[in-house]
């Protein structure tokens, strides 16, 4: 994204859910996609809200996962 990182785009959509009164539980599922493998990215994405990381190339089977685990019927 040209403007926002992932990061600054995650923390704008639960500021906006903090306001409407939205918990994290019933928020939108966010997955986060990135060319970097890096750890701290990782977890720092984990701790802002989001409930899935895919390292890129992404493949068909680990979109799959993440939909599985999240609970979306594929």
């Amino acid at each position: 994204m040209p403007y926002m990182d992932s990061r600054r785009l995650l923390d704008t959509i639960r500021l906006i859910e903090r306001r409407r009164g939205i918990m994290l539980a019933d928020g939108v599922k966010i997955v986060v996609t990135t060319a970097k493998e890096n750890a701290d990215d990782c977890f720092q994405t984990y701790r802002k809200g989001c409930e899935y990381f895919l390292v890129k190339p992404v493949r068909s089977a680990d979109v799959l996962e993440c939909l599985r685990e999240l609970g979306v019927g594929v």
